[in-house]
């Protein structure tokens, strides 16, 4: 999720501001609160419902390829599933939260080519590392649009297969906050345009779909 609210804060830092805000990446539940004119808020990927808190739907979810363009044109043609048997799989390994999250072999199996693709399989503790790896040209990357939207907009990722073979998931990329009391007033503001920047990247997903 840090790959998609960090190039946005500059946003509103320049049109809304007046909060001082920290990030912090952590596998566990962070216990939101608010505190004093601030709080403490966490965003979560996985399937709720989450306890003890009141929970704001962020970011749907979905699952497609993406690569780097210099090892889709290797192929000189149209990419197709089973050539994935001849490169690298790079996948991120969640933390399980007793969830069983979708990812290559859920996609091989949708795709039809589980039973002809066993590829070497990469896996990494945060997203960051194997978007990393997947624009250095070392594999391809099973991403949601959250993760890779934005360089797939400056370019340094491709979709092999276009707006084909897209793995639904039943994940979602969740606001949380405490379950009672108000949000101090520059609190509300964040989460007010949090949630509205959210709505309009959503939108635009569904657009090109």
């Amino acid at each position: 999720m840090q790959l998609w609210l960090l190039p946005r804060l500059a946003t509103f830092e320049a049109h809304i501001g007046g909060l001082d805000i920290s990030l912090e990446s952590s596998d566990t539940l962070i216990v939101p609160t608010w505190r004093g004119n601030g709080a403490r808020l966490a965003i979560r990927y996985g399937r709720g419902p989450w306890p003890d808190v009141t929970s704001y739907r962020l970011l749907g979810d979905e699952l497609f390829p993406v690569c780097a363009p210099s090892l889709l044109k290797q192929h000189g043609r149209p990419m197709r599933p089973a050539d994935l048997a001849h490169h690298t799989l790079l996948e991120v390994a969640w933390p399980s939260q007793g969830i069983n999250f979708p990812g290559w072999q859920a996609w091989l199996r949708a795709t039809g080519v589980a039973d002809r693709v066993s590829p070497t399989q990469r896996r990494y503790s945060v997203s960051g590392l194997t978007m990393d790896q997947a624009i250095a040209g070392r594999g391809i990357m099973l991403a949601t649009h959250p993760v890779a939207a934005d360089r797939l907009k400056s370019g340094v990722l491709v979709r092999p297969f276009g707006e084909q073979h897209v793995l639904a998931s039943p994940m979602t990329y969740d606001l949380l906050t405490p379950a009672t009391g108000e949000a101090p007033p520059a609190v509300a503001r964040f989460m007010d345009w949090l949630l509205a920047e959210a709505a309009v990247f959503d939108d635009e997903t569904r657009s090109t779909r």
